[in-house]
């Protein structure tokens, strides 16, 4: 069975308030949430990393994560390139302040789809 690790969402209360809110406010969420979220998403890599360097990690979390072999390779590469590369890049995406998609090694990002939106004001 999967541990949660204090992984739990919001209060469910919190979507019964943004229609509510003020657009500004509104505007102030989103960018909160996006700041959450990014900082949420390097955990995974994080964690990928300390399993090391063997080459069976990524059978590992493939098996785990239920993922194709190559979806597993993709995410391994990903962690080790954060950790031993660009570990400045790492840190800001603990911060939340750059999401994986941005903070993925350059010849990764053309592999997947563009995203649009505001660049988070914590930049």
């Amino acid at each position: 069975m999967t541990e949660n690790w204090g992984f739990s969402g919001p209060d469910p209360e919190l979507y019964n308030r943004i229609a509510a809110l003020h657009r500004n406010e509104v505007l102030s969420l989103i960018a909160a949430a996006e700041v959450c979220s990014n900082a949420c998403q390097a955990v995974k890599p994080a964690a990928i990393s300390a399993l090391g360097d063997a080459d069976s990690v990524a059978k590992e979390v493939a098996l785990e994560l239920h993922y194709g072999a190559r979806q597993a390779e993709g995410q391994v590469s990903l962690a080790r390139d954060l950790a031993q590369r660009l570990p400045s890049t790492f840190e800001a995406m603990r911060r939340g302040a750059v999401d994986p998609y941005r903070g993925a090694p350059s010849g990764e990002q053309d592999r997947r789809p563009r995203r649009s939106g505001r660049v988070c004001a914590a930049l």
